[in-house]
């Protein structure tokens, strides 16, 4: 983990639900990788943001490495949030908050010139019948938007936190 990641988490431990879920849409977008891994091991994981880290890892891909048995390095990081979110989330680990997430309609990925709402389920090929299927299922509550609050967001942290960054 770099300064940031380390930053991140120190922040993770007391943040809003809202925070945890900008940090997994910024999993996705390619950033906090062994953040996210963290993340997918914390009873503290909101269920929604645990949720949203399943579908953000790609699990079509991650199950076809599975099978094969061979996970590029690349993608290592990716798989460990994907079997960690896949063996706990069954098992009410998670905490519970009052956001929510629908990998059916993710308007944290817009799609199409509507900007409906990302059908993650869709989007990857039989995907309805490799997933459990508790992990098909919204979890209902606030949806995050994501893009209005990481705006003012710094290098993928808040400005507060990233102001400590270079002190660490």
């Amino acid at each position: 983990m770099d300064r940031h990641d380390w930053a991140a988490l120190n922040y993770l431990q007391e943040a809003p639900a809202e925070d945890w879920m900008c940090f997994a849409w910024l999993y996705l977008d390619h950033f906090y990788f062994h953040l996210a891994v963290w993340m997918a091991n914390q009873r503290s994981c909101p269920e929604a943001v645990a949720l949203a880290l399943y579908w953000y890892s790609h699990p079509a891909v991650c199950l076809e490495y599975r099978r094969g048995g061979n996970i590029p390095e690349y993608h290592s990081t990716r798989f460990a949030v994907f079997e960690a979110v896949e063996h706990r989330y069954t098992a009410n680990f998670y905490a519970v908050s009052e956001i929510g997430f629908d990998p059916m309609n993710d308007v944290t990925e817009p799609v199409g010139p509507l900007g409906f709402g990302r059908n993650w389920l869709d989007s990857l090929e039989n995907v309805r019948n490799l997933a459990l299927p508790q992990l098909n299922v919204p979890v209902p509550g606030k949806i995050v938007d994501v893009r209005t609050r990481i705006a003012d967001w710094v290098e993928g942290l808040p400005p507060h936190i990233a102001a400590l960054v270079p002190n660490l």
